[in-house]
């Protein structure tokens, strides 16, 4: 039987629909007919990221959601053009730079990329040696195709920094945030058993009601809340549901309707403390299932044990308060004895001060289990506080249930599942719903989920923000071409307003002018890079006409967007795959990649080296450090970093004597987008 898995929190996060990427720049094409033509690509626009560990490889690739790019037209074969025009080109030496390449900072000299990297992977080890068309490739004049792509980048900042993103709408944490989206289909859902688990929850939240504590220090409360609790209809009805369908699945004492909070969580590092790991052998999953269970209730035993001498401690010495128990200081960490028994009293006192619930209990769900215990398991505690007559709190009880989570760990193995995976398995193994509803849930949870993971990282206030980008584009089934492009931070819904504005079927007027002007302005840089590439390669004689591969002398462009010929053309393209983005840092020791006017534009902004995962695109904890880097680069002492401001006009100056300090091997003078990009 096919399981379902949610996705791992990476994949989740690419699946959001807030931001996108809007990549803009200069591709070197080689067109495999005579003659193209720009125009709008949907999905099979594929790329890759070059890779920065490892020199030998390629990189990840990728696919973008659309791209404006060339397109080849029918025709004559351009090949019979590529075998002449390398018989002409055989032998011929070049004094040009390669374009595309690592600065190696041991060495103090630049790396360039040899011509197999300008070749597919699967073509390298083929016997005849690479032709002098894919050698080309490698000196593109890269540097000043990512300068200008920095000017028309500005250009549409410009235009997508008008448009707003959306709020985070949830506080939640990431693994919450999937049983809540989850949970929301099941109300939206047309399927009647999905309807009748929310339908029965709402009635079961209605008969009990809210109950809400309003000033947690007053009363001497953690300041953690439960994750699902009585604070709300929604909350209620939802941590209804959620101990409903472990109830369904469980084996051992099934969770009461006593439960006012519920705790749900993919750690298990408390719990697992010194639990000796079992490996039950060949015996029947149902055998091991309740082995599991007895060792569970055994261990479960002992930790409550250690528990509540705890709290007889510490309801000795201080008082039966948190704030007593921490003397004002910050409580130790959940994870260890001392902090867990802490949150145990605030969890039992919260229960007794939620008065219209009598006898109040609360749950803990945490998974468990290894796969020599048949596992992985879900192991849901009902936490039964005791007090006196003076509602002083004596001990706490516990009662417990076990869920077999077999295939249903994670998208990676070594994943804990979450309460998440026990939804989806409630849906596709109790249930039994057809695979094909229970996947379409799967699927727009994630989206959702992923959507929100993005908002909360502050994404919307980095709008309009731009930083470079390497890419690879595949050219028929030989060649890649790679560019240094400029990526602007942007949503879906402006990225799918700028996909309408260049089909001239959406925007508003104004915006639509402004994007056929920057349209306009890139067509003028093909033809003038193209020019740069000829000269550097020596292929001025080498035109379409005359039977060979480049363009003629007015550049590779007529005035409809066709063009012939080998030559540096437009591209824009909008991709939400963040993780092949998060690859753009890693760089292998000692190298750095030449940018136009740096080798990093984060490590230009702050002067030091962030790790991969705090580019842009990792939500849990460094949304701070992102806001921080980037508001940087606007405001820093220029006397420190050698970093000038801004203008208007998007380029980023760096004074010279700084960026030869950090290992430029050439002279630097600064880019006029208006009168170098003629």
């Amino acid at each position: 039987m096919t399981k379902l898995q949610f996705p791992t929190k990476g994949e989740t996060i690419e699946r959001g629909q807030a931001i996108s990427i809007i990549n803009t720049g200069y591709l070197p094409f080689i067109p495999f007919t005579t003659q193209y033509k720009m125009g709008l690509a949907g999905s099979q626009t594929d790329f890759l990221v070059p890779t920065r560990v490892n020199l030998s490889e390629q990189g990840r690739s990728g696919v973008a959601d659309w791209a404006y790019r060339p397109k080849p037209m029918s025709g004559n074969s351009f090949k019979p053009n590529i075998e002449r025009y390398n018989e002409a080109r055989a032998g011929e030496a070049r004094d040009a730079t390669p374009g595309y390449g690592m600065y190696d900072k041991k060495a103090d000299e630049y790396v360039a990329f040899g011509p197999e990297k300008f070749q597919r992977k699967e073509l390298r080890d083929r016997q005849t040696p690479t032709d002098q068309l894919m050698d080309d490739l490698r000196f593109t004049p890269n540097n000043d195709m990512f300068r200008r792509s920095t000017a028309i980048a500005a250009e549409l900042a410009n235009i997508v920094s008008s448009m707003n993103a959306g709020e985070a709408q949830s506080q939640k944490e990431d693994a919450e945030m999937e049983e809540e989206a989850i949970l929301d289909l099941f109300y939206e859902s047309e399927v009647p058993e999905l309807q009748a688990i929310m339908q029965e929850a709402r009635a079961k939240a209605e008969e009990g009601g809210t109950s809400v504590i309003g000033n947690r220090k007053k009363y001497g409360l953690s300041p953690e809340t439960y994750d699902w609790s009585v604070k709300d209809m929604e909350d209620l009805t939802k941590m209804h549901a959620m101990i409903s369908i472990i109830n369904q699945n469980a084996r051992g004492d099934l969770l009461s309707d006593k439960v006012i909070g519920l705790e749900v969580t993919k750690d298990v590092k408390f719990f697992a403390e010194d639990r000796v790991k079992g490996d039950y052998g060949n015996i029947p999953d149902a055998e091991k299932a309740e082995k599991f269970l007895a060792d569970t209730r055994d261990n479960m035993q002992q930790k409550f044990d250690a528990i509540n001498k705890k709290i007889k401690e510490y309801l000795t010495t201080t008082g039966h308060m948190y704030r007593d128990m921490t003397g004002g200081k910050k409580a130790p960490s959940p994870h260890t004895l001392e902090g867990f028994t802490m949150q145990t009293i605030s969890r039992a006192r919260e229960a007794l001060l939620h008065n219209t619930y009598k006898d109040a209990t609360y749950a803990f769900q945490f998974p468990d289990g290894t796969k020599a215990e048949g596992g992985p398991y879900e192991i849901a505690l009902e936490i039964i506080p005791v007090f006196d007559s003076e509602g002083v709190l004596q001990r706490v009880n516990h009662t417990v249930a076990i869920v077999e989570m077999a295939g249903y760990e994670g998208a990676r193995a070594a994943m804990q599942p979450g309460m998440a995976n026990l939804l989806l398995k409630h849906m596709h193994e109790t249930l039994k719903l057809d695979l094909e509803v229970a996947t379409d849930i799967l699927n727009r949870a994630s989206t959702i989920v992923g959507t929100e993971l993005q908002l909360m990282a502050d994404r919307g206030n980095q709008i309009g923000t731009r930083f470079q980008t390497d890419l690879g584009f595949f050219m028929g089934d030989s060649y890649i071409a790679y560019t240094t492009m400029t990526s602007t931070m942007s949503n879906k819904e402006i990225s799918d307003a700028l996909f309408g504005m260049i089909m001239e079927s959406a925007g508003s007027p104004e915006n639509t002018k402004e994007l056929a002007e920057m349209l306009e302005a890139m067509f003028n840089d093909g033809a003038s890079l193209t020019q740069q590439w000829k000269d550097k390669v020596g292929g001025n004689d080498y035109t379409v006409d005359k039977g060979f591969v480049y363009a003629k002398g007015g550049g590779p462009f007529t005035g409809d967007g066709t063009g012939q010929g080998v030559g540096v053309v437009p591209f824009i393209g909008s991709s939400r795959q963040m993780g092949l983005t998060e690859a753009l840092q890693r760089t292998p020791a000692g190298m750095s990649r030449i940018g136009t006017v740096a080798k990093n534009p984060i490590r230009r902004m702050t002067g030091q080296t962030p790790g991969a995962k705090d580019l842009l695109f990792r939500p849990d904890g460094t949304a701070n450090r992102e806001k921080g880097w980037l508001s940087k680069a606007f405001g820093i002492n220029p006397s420190k970093t050698g970093f000038e401001n801004m203008d208007p006009d998007g380029v980023i100056r760096v004074r010279e004597s700084w960026f030869k300090k950090y290992g430029a091997s050439r002279n630097i003078k600064e880019f006029n987008p208006y009168t170098d990009r003629i």
